[in-house]
């Protein structure tokens, strides 16, 4: 499938991933349209899936659907209404874009964002794409999130895309982390040998990218390595050529700050991309203190 003879439509395109993905796409000549509440460009249109609406004029000779849609994770702490924000705004959204299936006769192919924290948090094993998911909340909200993109299934390939912790200087994780950093406040985490899965956004939207050319169907780990919390860190402090000497944040203190959500930071997950690098996908940015370097460049 040539990129420059697709038409694709992005659900949740104006975020930070959604954005980037729709420059990457652009450059190769991809007719991309994008799905959001407050449509403000010709190639914008209005939907809301709490509301269930949506114009269909959106959907005409699309031949790629993405979902990228999802609340931020690390947005607010995990209060039992927070949590029905976060399944709602993934499960719920898959679910009403396939109700719009029969509208969209040219549709080749359905891909939607997940996480990677599918996997049981485990430091002594690399997680592969085939493994069950995990008990933990994160893992179950993954399930139930990628069940409801399987709908699409029935009538089209679907691929699932279980992303990392995106790196980019336009915000997101790097954003807040170096923003603390900068100021030499920088440390690890917990014990620190907590893992970090962790991708280039460059590189996550050359994944997509990767995907609709080949035609890949299933699930793929959007992750270009994991390092441990404190080499993350200390690896950010060195790229920013700040000092790195701060003890750990106690782990108690992350839970008595987050609650539930702190886990997302404490616990980690060691996940392969030996699959994408099967499919032929090479890595722009492999090694963490590439990814940064270029990072602090471009920020400037």
């Amino acid at each position: 499938m040539k990129i420059s003879e697709q038409t694709i439509l992005i659900a949740g395109g104006t975020g930070l991933i959604g954005r980037a993905l729709q420059r990457t796409l652009e450059r190769q000549h991809a007719s991309v349209r994008i799905l959001t509440r407050s449509p403000k460009t010709a190639n914008e249109y209005y939907w809301d899936p709490y509301k269930k609406e949506l114009d269909v004029a959106a959907l005409e000779q699309v031949t790629v659907l993405i979902n990228l849609s999802g609340a931020g994770i690390a947005d607010g702490r995990w209060t039992k209404k927070r949590k029905e924000e976060l399944e709602r705004s993934r499960v719920a959204s898959n679910a009403f874009l396939y109700e719009f299936i029969s509208s969209t006769p040219a549709l080749k192919r359905f891909i939607s964002a997940s996480g990677i924290n599918a996997y049981e948090p485990n430091q002594q094993k690399v997680s592969q794409e085939d493994e069950p998911f995990g008990y933990p909340y994160l893992c179950q909200l993954t399930r139930k999130w990628e069940e409801s993109a399987l709908l699409f299934s029935k009538d089209v390939p679907v691929s699932i895309i279980r992303t990392a912790v995106v790196l980019s200087a336009k915000g997101g994780a790097y954003a807040r982390l170096s923003g603390i950093t900068k100021f030499g406040l920088g440390s690890g985490l917990g014990s620190g040998k907590q893992f970090i899965p962790w991708i280039h956004v460059d590189d996550l939207t050359a994944i997509y990218v990767h995907v609709i050319e080949n035609e890949l169907s299933g699930t793929f780990n959007g992750v270009a390595a994991c390092e441990s919390n404190k080499e993350f860190m200390r690896n950010l402090a060195k790229s920013l050529k700040k000092p790195f000497y701060l003890p750990n944040v106690p782990g108690w203190l992350m839970k008595l700050l987050l609650g539930e959500m702190s886990t997302m930071l404490l616990d980690g997950v060691n996940a392969s991309n030996q699959k994408l690098k099967d499919a032929g996908f090479q890595f722009q940015y492999p090694e963490l203190r590439k990814a940064f370097d270029q990072l602090a460049l471009s920020s400037k």
